[in-house]
């Protein structure tokens, strides 16, 4: 349950056997609810502007260990796997001055380039493609959880897996919870009803086997949560602001004042599908931007609509970036 990073390469290693073969017995399912792989690295699309994908959480993840570079290298070397330097990092101070090159980590993960490499692209859709034996089932909700004694079970399906309707989504002998969605008081806020894993744990059969599961539920009811409000923005190919975008001089922005509400900018481009191409028949690209809040404003304008919405005021906050290098008044009229 839950497609993240972690998830989808749990999910690789189990199909595989030690030498990196297929495991021939083994099946993995994948469970999210959101319509991708990836978790916080999943990336939305558009069916008006085929080839679109913007990255709306995390735009990339940096690695400090050789076990994770070893993961990545065969997708860097076919170019699934991008990866960005110094001079894609930006930084604005308090006084609206702009530095390039600031990489600046966070909390545990604080870690400067080149100690950390730092990377971007569809990852957890090549680990799961590259898996024999692993299927993933997306905008799909596990809201109930039921678990089985082995020896009472036939066919020795231990756990069995129920959608928001009651209906059956499988049988598995192993269940990996890979997010901490079902067990927080957060779903209940959210979804309503009972977290289905605290819901589990309160079966007799569970809670016999999995005594560790209550402290875990304790544990993950005590993490505090930093809501972050995302706006996606993309421009097409054709769109006269887009080469002037295109040039800004960082991919990914962080702002020390925050008091307008905008903690980060994330830019990334992408190339249609179909029905551009230019002269020479090179592809021609688009431009995505990725607007997120600070945790302060998204609390604060969780239930607003209208002028003061979300969208309105981080809207007002980007066109105030107008004295950014190579970027004109005239691109955010």
């Amino acid at each position: 349950m839950g497609a993240s990073s972690f998830a989808n390469e749990f999910a690789r290693l189990a199909s595989v056997r030690g030498d990196g073969q297929a495991a021939q017995s083994t099946h993995v399912t994948l469970f999210d609810m959101g319509r991708s792989l990836g978790g916080r690295q999943a990336s939305r699309g558009s069916r008006d502007w085929p080839g679109l994908s913007v990255a709306h959480g995390a735009p990339g993840f940096h690695v400090t260990s050789p076990e994770a570079m070893r993961l990545c290298e065969p997708y860097i070397a076919s170019g699934d796997l991008v990866e960005w330097s110094e001079a894609d990092f930006g930084h604005t101070a308090a006084d609206g001055t702009f530095t390039r090159g600031a990489f600046p980590g966070k909390g545990f993960f604080a870690c400067p380039l080149p100690e950390a490499r730092y990377f971007s692209g569809p990852l957890c859709e090549r680990l799961v493609a590259d898996a024999p034996g692993v299927s993933f089932q997306g905008s799909t909700m596990v809201h109930q959880l039921e678990r089985w004694p082995a020896s009472e079970t036939p066919g020795g399906v231990a756990w069995r897996l129920k959608g928001k309707d009651g209906k059956v989504l499988g049988d598995f002998d192993y269940l990996v919870v890979a997010s901490t969605a079902p067990a927080s008081p957060r779903w209940t806020r959210v979804f309503g009803g009972q977290p289905p894993l605290a819901a589990a744990a309160a079966s007799p059969t569970i809670a016999k086997e999995c005594p560790e599961l209550n402290q875990a539920l304790g544990d993950i009811a005590n993490l505090d949560v930093d809501p972050v409000t995302a706006v996606l923005l993309a421009w097409p190919p054709n769109h006269p602001a887009t080469p002037a975008l295109l040039e800004l001089p960082f991919r990914k922005l962080t702002v020390s004042n925050t008091e307008g509400g905008l903690e980060r900018v994330v830019l990334g481009s992408w190339t249609p599908t179909k029905g551009e191409s230019t002269a020479s028949d090179a592809p021609l690209k688009g431009v995505s931007m990725v607007l997120h809040s600070s945790a302060p404003f998204s609390r604060g304008v969780a239930d607003v609509y209208g002028a003061t919405s979300t969208a309105a005021t981080l809207g007002k906050e980007i066109r105030q970036m107008r004295d950014l290098p190579t970027c004109g008044p005239e691109l955010w009229e």
